[in-house]
This record gives C-alpha cells, structure tokens and sequence, in this order.
C-alpha cells in the first residue's frame, strides 16, 4: 500500500468518528433541551438566553474534539513507524514514540478544538437570532419557533429532527429560502410561462429543483402541486423543510469530518517530524517537504498550482492566492476556509536520518 493509499485509508476511517461524534453531540444537544426555557426566552424575545437554554457548551462538543485528538494521535503513530526502528541520537540510539502529550501538541488540540468548538457555536448563536426575529416579524407562536429551533420529535426514532443547531448561517438561510421556494407553488408554472417570452416552462424549471439538499423522494409532491397550480399544505412543506435542514446537518458534519481529519492526520505529521528533530534524531535542515496533492479534477485551482511546491521543515507553503500554510488544512497563519474546507492534499515528507553521521 502506498503512503497515499494509507492516508486515504486513515481519511476514511476517521471522516466517519469524527462525522458520527459531530452528529451525536448536536443529537444530545437537542433531546436534552428543556423546551418551556427556550420558549421562555423567545417570548421575552431574549436571542442570549434562548441560546443559553440550549446547553450548547465546550463540554457538550467533547464527543467532537475527542475524536479530533484520536486521529491527531493515530497520524503521530502512523508517521513514527515510517521512521527508521531506531533513531541515533546525542544520547545514544532510541526508539521514537510520538509524544501526544508533547506540550506543543497539546497546545495545538486545544487551541484548534476550541476555534472549532468556537465557530460552531457562534453560528448556532446566530441561527437562533434569525429565527427568533422572523418568527417575531411573522407573529408566530413562540412554541413553534422554539421547535424550529431545536427540531421536533420524530415518532418513528424519539428523537428531535429538523432544528438549526449545528447549522452554518449560510445553511439556515438556504433553508430560509427553500421554504418560501416551497410556499410559491400556486399558480407558479402559469407566471413562469406568461413572463418567458419564448420557449416553454417545465415544472422541474421550479427554483426549488435547483437545491441540492432537498429530499428528493418528495419531488413528485412538490411537482404535483406546481402542476396544479396549488398550495402545498403547510405540514407538507414543514416535513420538507425538516427533511432539508436534517441533510444540511449531515452535509455539514461531512464538511467538518472530512476537513478535519485530514487535517489532524497533516498536522500530526508534521508534529512528529518536529519530535524527531528536538530529540537529535534529525536535523531541521535534513527535513524537506514536498505539497502533494489529490491530483483529479476536484483539486482547488491554487492546491494543483501549489502540487510539487518544496519547503524546509519550518518554511511554510505559499498559495497563488498569498494563502500560507505550514501542511494542508493549516489555519495557523491565516489561511482562510477557501483555502483548507475539504482539501484532500497531503505533505510528502523526505527525511535524510543519516545526514552528516560520522
């Protein structure tokens, strides 16, 4: 097996701890809101304390940051048995264990746990002020925005689906949109037809059709109705938009999955070349690393520009884009989400362990 075939290997088996640990935490979140706090909180139209209500908390995310740290280590390991058996150092030959407890390590899990834990919560925050100021302008009863909120209890599983805990901004707004793509089907296919001058109107030519999140086992309702220049009722259209935000959740614990453990995987590399060098294995100068990426159609522009890029163990990686970044996935040093959400690049370390041995 390659050392590409490994690392896709140790991808895929983390994506899914890392996307279950993300939706289990969320699922806890939720089936333990105590609903009459949040309504509460929403009448008195208080966004902090409905938020609050929530539970959401770093101890809540712990299931997610602790599968961050299990990759994190596992890539520690990984990289260490590519390592000579034994190393020679000033103090005589050794075997390398990679050290998780290294304080640099630590400092990188806690910092980079909690910007995540961070980002999170701070989009969950916003979601709720959303939907507690258009519920507000709509005049909604406050159950029923709090329910949007934290999702309603699915009879099959008991458990809350639908809610916007977890979500990005962008993603509760999508459903925002979906939704009142879903409330204009009543005569649409009609004022599509009249406004297109030439040419004809398909009822798949809906704007709703256009959204990739939707569930598509219901298309042939929403279809139907278009058709007949009807309304779809109301509990139609909140089962749709529950089906929309539970797929916007699992594409977001996707996202954060497969982002994250390539990224733990990268950074671990990197912080056991780091160990190798501090104990005297190695010389920083004998490291070189090399940007290697996925090499298919789905590589960012900037990420196939940067493929074949060559730096020192502590030079980092510059993008076309002025992005820099010490491995793939790397925020340290700015980078932005364009540059590391997904990014399925790795770093081909060439390490010389027997540079300037006597």
């Amino acid at each position: 097996m390659t050392p590409r075939q490994k690392l896709n290997a140790l991808i895929d088996m983390f994506t899914g701890d890392i996307r279950s640990a993300f939706l289990a935490a969320i699922r806890d979140i939720t089936s333990n809101v105590i609903l009459n706090n949040v309504i509460r909180a929403i009448q008195a139209g208080d966004v902090e304390a409905a938020f609050f209500a929530l539970g959401f908390s770093d101890a809540a995310m712990r299931p997610l940051t602790a599968a961050i740290e299990r990759a994190f280590e596992t890539g520690g390991v990984f990289t260490g048995a590519t390592f000579p058996k034994y190393l020679n150092t000033p103090s005589g030959r050794v075997v390398f264990r990679f050290d998780v407890r290294n304080s640099r390590a630590e400092a990188y899990l806690r910092d980079h746990s909690s910007t995540l834990v961070s980002r999170i919560k701070e989009d969950t925050r916003a979601n709720v002020r959303n939907v507690l100021q258009v519920g507000m302008q709509d005049g909604r009863n406050p159950r029923n925005v709090a329910l949007d909120i934290i999702g309603r209890i699915d009879p099959g599983t008991k458990q809350r689906v639908g809610g916007i805990v977890g979500l990005t901004t962008n993603q509760e707004a999508w459903t925002r949109s979906a939704q009142a793509k879903l409330q204009d089907t009543e005569n649409w296919l009609e004022r599509a037809q009249a406004e297109r001058s030439r040419g004809t109107v398909s009822v798949t030519d809906h704007p709703y059709f256009k959204m990739g999140l939707r569930d598509k086992r219901f298309d042939r309702t929403v279809a139907a109705a278009i058709k007949n220049g009807e309304y779809l009722p109301a509990e139609t259209v909140q089962k749709l938009i529950t089906r929309y935000r539970d797929n916007a959740l699992k594409y977001r614990g996707e996202s954060i999955a497969r982002t994250e453990a390539l990224q733990s995987l990268n950074a671990s590399e990197y912080e056991a070349t780091k160990q190798a060098v501090e104990m005297g294995a190695v010389k920083a100068e004998a490291v070189k690393r090399e940007w290697d990426s996925a090499g298919d159609s789905r590589v960012r522009w900037s990420h196939r520009r940067l493929d074949g890029q060559q730096v020192g163990l502590d030079e980092p990686f510059v993008s076309p884009t002025g992005a820099h970044m010490m491995h793939p996935g790397d925020t340290s040093l700015g980078a932005s989400a364009d540059e590391v959400i997904m990014c399925r690049c790795r770093v081909k370390s060439v390490i010389d362990f027997f540079a300037d041995l006597d």
